[in-house]
């Protein structure tokens, strides 16, 4: 309704502006025909003034048509114009004056309403932008899902990496053939690494054992040793569990052996980032 109103006032105030130029625009023309008038009027003066050397009965039937003739032609056009304008201009200011009174009044009834209604219109808008707050903090703090892919070109020499880039085997290399050398790939251990890296948030995934033999699967840094000597443990940037032998053990510091109650055949790792935790 407020806005309405000063909608209303504002349309208003753009068609007085019209009538303004209007008015101005007549007052122009006006003093035109005021000035053509003017000059109608001394021609009709020196036109008297000529016929009164004439006989008396002859000067008073020519004075006669000549005043009725310019009782039809001075100022013939000039009320109407006027009298129309003003009316239109008139009927405009008072539906404006009514329309400033209405308004001033809504604003005087319902001041409370109207700070409210700006209020809940800030609420609002800083509700979505909490909103936006939690949604993004809930997001860090659920475990997100992340599609993990591996990079042939970390792959141990004995394992093939599919086209899929989502499943491993192990081959035997034939040492006459070998890959192309990388400073990513794993030579001594049997190890491939994911193209995905994790700097923040929570991610979990999961890595099909089915029946295959030995595995290990876990997380390793970055940074993690690619040539020589390499164990499996947080000292050496690497958090796994490991199945060899039959035996299941977590790669700490030492080997924690672990008690199944049935062979896995998918293992879910997930990764605190914040926290430094893997769990598997």
């Amino acid at each position: 309704m407020h806005q309405f109103l000063e909608e209303q006032e504002c349309l208003l105030l753009v068609q007085l502006g019209e009538f303004q130029e209007e008015l101005e625009k007549e007052q122009k023309e006006n003093a035109t025909k005021l000035s053509e008038e003017i000059s109608h009027l001394g021609d009709l003066i020196r036109e008297m003034e000529a016929k009164h050397q004439q006989p008396a009965n002859i000067f008073l039937q020519d004075i006669k048509s000549t005043l009725s003739r310019s009782n039809r032609e001075v100022f013939h056009q000039l009320p109407g114009i006027s009298i129309q304008l003003e009316k239109r201009l008139g009927g405009f200011v008072h539906k404006l004056v009514l329309l400033q009174e209405r308004l001033q009044k809504f604003r005087d009834t319902f001041p409370a309403e109207l700070k409210e209604a700006e209020a809940a219109y800030l609420a609002v808008d800083a509700h979505g932008h909490i909103m936006a707050m939690v949604m993004k903090m809930t997001e860090a703090s659920t475990p997100q899902k992340a599609n993990v892919t591996l990079d042939p070109d970390t792959a141990h020499p004995n394992l093939i990496v599919f086209k899929d880039r989502k499943n491993v085997g192990f081959k035997w290399q034939n040492p006459r053939l070998p890959l192309a050398a990388s400073p990513e790939r794993f030579t001594s251990v049997s190890c491939v690494l994911g193209c995905e890296g994790f700097t923040v948030g929570r991610h979990y995934w999961e890595v099909e054992v089915g029946e295959m033999g030995d595995w290990a699967v876990g997380v390793a840094r970055a940074s993690v040793k690619r040539k020589g000597e390499i164990r499996f443990g947080p000292d050496w940037g690497i958090w796994a569990v490991q199945q060899c032998g039959g035996q299941y053990r977590a790669l700490d510091s030492s080997e924690i052996p672990l008690s199944l109650s049935r062979r896995p055949r998918r293992i879910r790792v997930c990764l605190h980032y914040a926290e430094r935790k893997v769990a598997f």
